[in-house]
């Protein structure tokens, strides 16, 4: 029975997230929260910075940022994992720069080449293995999945932004 309702939540995650992203805007914080069962605990926040644009060849284009993820609940020394995305450029935007400072559409997923660290429920840092999440354009709020573990099931991850203006171009 746990196997199957822990089937059933990853199932529901996974068609919670939306079909449309946007880009990881440098005006903006985001509260990560994970799930731990039926409730949703808070692991801490990320801020995000653009890096550099990648082109593998002609037709594919990549946006690279940094992330630290930092978290030090009530007081606690404040700790910080450190992890690289990479974001697929649409159509609409070709820049990676001007795409920063507005919503737009676009994946999310973390870049298997870099070493990448997240927080477990625990608040402990350990390795990242798969990240990969949209976003909601008109509210900025963001749905994924990660996982800590090589052979672990996927925990959902919900990024509310904090502290951005939530206006377009």
């Amino acid at each position: 029975m746990k196997k199957f309702a822990r089937y059933a939540l990853a199932f529901a995650t996974i068609t919670s997230v939306s079909g449309s992203a946007m880009a990881l805007r440098n005006d903006c914080g985001y509260d990560a929260e994970t799930s731990s069962g039926l409730r949703m605990v808070k692991v801490g926040t990320m801020v995000a910075a653009y890096e550099e644009q990648l082109m593998p060849n002609l037709y594919e284009s990549y946006c690279s940022h940094r992330i630290n993820w930092f978290n030090g609940p009530n007081g606690a020394p404040v700790t910080v994992a450190k992890m690289r995305v990479m974001e697929t450029i649409t159509f609409e935007e070709a820049d990676c720069y001007s795409a920063t400072w507005y919503f737009t559409n676009s994946v999310i997923s973390a870049d298997p080449a870099t070493r990448n660290q997240a927080y477990d429920l625990r608040g402990q840092i350990s390795a990242l293995y798969s990240l990969h999440f949209n976003t909601d354009p008109t509210n900025g709020v963001g749905v994924g999945m990660y996982k800590t573990t090589p052979v672990g099931a996927p925990k959902q991850l919900r990024l509310t932004p904090t502290g951005c203006p939530m206006t377009g171009p």
